[in-house]
């Protein structure tokens, strides 16, 4: 059976990691004495994605939700899926073989719970482009602020101040590859890819 994985990017607390297992036939899942799991890895503590929904069907849907202090800046790793006293069998009856494989790549699905969703809603607040950015960004703001640009372990590498209304072009060029994220003392943020 093959795994469908999350997208490549950063998960915060209350995002959804969703797993769909494939199968080769349709599975009959029943949970009335537990619910069959996936065990995924989240920094070194192992956490389960419990099954949510596909029972009649080869697709199999199983979801984390991102809890406060999960950390992974390296990619989530997938284990094994338990029935966990719940049964998965195909219509005949027999038990579904639970071993799985071709599980998708997990090396750029990043959890940081010290970042929170509300942080990065407001994008209206200021423009910056090009993103992906190479050696330098312009950004511009409603408002006059400080801002950082915070890597994914939530660290800021670097500060600055911008004037409201006015186009400003931040260097960029010593930061290294990867995805940051560019956030305003008032809470105004976006994310930023940095392609050196």
């Amino acid at each position: 059976m093959s795994v469908n994985v999350p997208a490549n990017t950063i998960y915060t607390t209350g995002q959804n990691l969703d797993f769909t297992a494939n199968f080769n036939e349709n599975i009959i899942v029943n949970t009335t004495s537990g619910t069959p799991q996936i065990a995924v890895t989240i920094g070194s503590v192992e956490r389960q994605a419990a099954y949510i929904s596909g029972s009649g069907t080869s697709a199999l849907l199983f979801r984390y939700t991102v809890a406060t202090g999960d950390l992974d800046t390296d990619g989530i790793a997938v284990g094994t899926l338990a029935n966990n006293s719940g049964t998965l069998q195909d219509a005949s009856g027999n038990d579904a073989n639970l071993i799985l494989n071709s599980i998708g790549s997990t090396s750029s699905v990043l959890v940081n719970s010290t970042l929170s969703i509300d942080a990065f809603k407001n994008e209206a607040q200021f423009s910056m482009y090009p993103n992906p950015g190479r050696n330098n960004i312009n950004i511009k703001t409603t408002l006059g602020d400080e801002f950082q640009i915070i890597n994914q372990l939530g660290q800021a590498v670097k500060t600055f101040s911008l004037q409201s209304a006015i186009e400003s072009n931040i260097f960029v060029g010593d930061l290294s590859n990867g995805l940051y994220f560019v956030k305003g003392f008032n809470g105004v943020s976006k994310k930023l890819v940095i392609k050196n």
